[in-house]
């Protein structure tokens, strides 16, 4: 036991100066910080044609807006959620794309946490992109459930989207996506379970896109 304890505390004190020398770097080197990161993210995502640049760009702001209400605010004022709108509609169902996606979706859900930071978000592009995204990738729990939960606080952002999402066409469009993933979800209910589900099969729980699909249409 004695052994046991000695080794963890060499770990925890290994971790510590880890973390020290991280916070030095990052103080002297103005690059890491993370205003400094996220503006040069912003400038990768407009000017680079290559996708592993971009990909690297878009999780360095999915980071910075999940830790910083600072970088927040600098992401909206620089218009970035437009950008990222223009992104995904460049989008497929490749691999590198959905990976690529699923970080878009979680920044804007990241710098959606804040509503003084929603009509940002909530832009004229929004409505139309995330329910064609919903449509598209239905299938995908992960791409799914991160923009019908978007899309659900865009349409209550204000009337203007709700009015827009009301529409005949709109709302056929929801009723559609919502009646095939109810099928998905009574076929996945007979279907034989092989183990456990994983963390992300819990998080992007189906049942909870759809939940956030009902409550748009029920308004």
């Amino acid at each position: 036991g004695r052994v046991v304890r000695l080794a963890r505390s060499r770990m925890a004190l290994v971790v510590a100066r880890r973390i020290e020398k991280a916070n030095r770097n990052a103080e002297l080197e103005p690059q890491m910080k993370l205003g400094v990161r996220t503006s040069s993210a912003l400038d990768i995502l407009q000017t680079s044609k290559r996708l592993s640049e971009i990909i690297r760009a878009i999780k360095t702001l999915e980071v910075s807006t999940r830790l910083s209400e600072k970088c927040c605010r600098a992401f909206a004022a620089a218009d970035a959620p437009e950008i990222l709108y223009a992104l995904i509609r460049t989008c497929n169902r490749s691999l590198p794309h959905i990976e690529l996606l699923h970080y878009v979706l979680l920044t804007l859900s990241n710098v959606a946490r804040y509503s003084y930071l929603m009509p940002s978000v909530a832009t004229d592009d929004s409505l139309e992109v995330l329910m064609d995204l919903t449509q598209m990738f239905r299938d995908k729990e992960n791409i799914f459930c991160l923009s019908i939960a978007l899309l659900e606080r865009v349409v209550f952002s204000n009337e203007r989207h709700m009015d827009m999402c009301r529409s005949a066409e709109n709302a056929k469009r929801l009723k559609g996506i919502h009646s095939l993933c109810k099928r998905r979800q009574k076929m996945a209910r007979g279907a034989p379970q092989a183990g456990p589900p994983s963390p992300s099969a819990i998080k992007y729980d189906l049942r909870r896109g759809i939940r956030s699909l009902e409550r748009i249409l029920q308004k």
